[in-house]
């Protein structure tokens, strides 16, 4: 890693997201976003996860009277606002470096991805516990995301595809959506509400010694 890259800070730019609608085109107005057609995002994210038969997204709100069930995973819809590409460096993007630069986040969403293991035949009925966030109801305070809006990515696996085949193009197909929904931060008339800065240390905050010293053989004992 070269020096100008270690000691560039991080700044994360965060959006609101919380008034998001399904739209043709992504686009910015009176503060309000519109994501660009779900059926396409889907379409992108099945394209980067080859060991998946179908992939479905669906837009979910606070209040709305919906369980999500068989959750795997939850992310933050994150890009990188210099090189989008580079998102997610070694899963979307080639290994790069990270924690520097530009990111863009759109606060008040959540990606979820979701996969019934036990229905395609990956798991015994009590090999996992239920993972479940209640976007309505009395479930909604104790689960973790059900406050924001949620783009849940359903996905179904091929028949006969190995389980890391299919645990990874999962991984693959929630990070693309995310990527994809935090575009919509590079689009005109974007608003950002807050930016945190980072900073890195130009040197380590600690020290390692220069020497050390190591017997060639134990001290025989008396």
């Amino acid at each position: 890693m070269s020096a100008d890259i270690s000691l560039k800070p991080l700044i994360i730019s965060t959006f609101d997201g919380d008034r998001m609608a399904s739209a043709p085109v992504t686009r910015w107005s009176d503060h309000r976003l519109s994501l660009e057609s779900l059926t396409g995002m889907a379409k992108d994210a099945r394209h980067v996860s080859p060991a998946l038969a179908d992939v479905s997204l669906r837009l979910v709100r606070p209040g709305d009277s919906v369980r999500i069930a068989n959750v795997l995973d939850a992310i933050i819809p994150d890009i990188k606002a210099a090189s989008p590409g580079g998102t997610f460096p070694g899963v979307l993007g080639p290994l790069a470096p990270a924690g520097a630069g530009r990111t863009n986040r759109l606060g008040g969403v959540a990606v979820l991805s979701v996969c019934d293991w036990l229905a395609a035949g990956y798991s015994a009925p009590d090999e996992f516990p239920d993972s479940l966030v209640d976007m309505a109801g009395p479930g909604q305070p104790v689960t973790l995301w059900g406050d924001r809006i949620v783009l849940v990515v359903v996905c179904t696996p091929k028949p006969g595809a190995a389980i890391g085949d299919v645990d990874r193009s999962v991984r693959r197909a929630a990070l693309q959506v995310a990527r994809s929904a935090a575009s919509a931060t590079l689009a005109a008339g974007a608003g950002c509400r807050g930016v945190v800065r980072f900073e890195r240390a130009s040197k380590p905050r600690f020290s390692t010694p220069s020497r050390s010293y190591f017997r060639s053989r134990p001290k025989a004992l008396a």
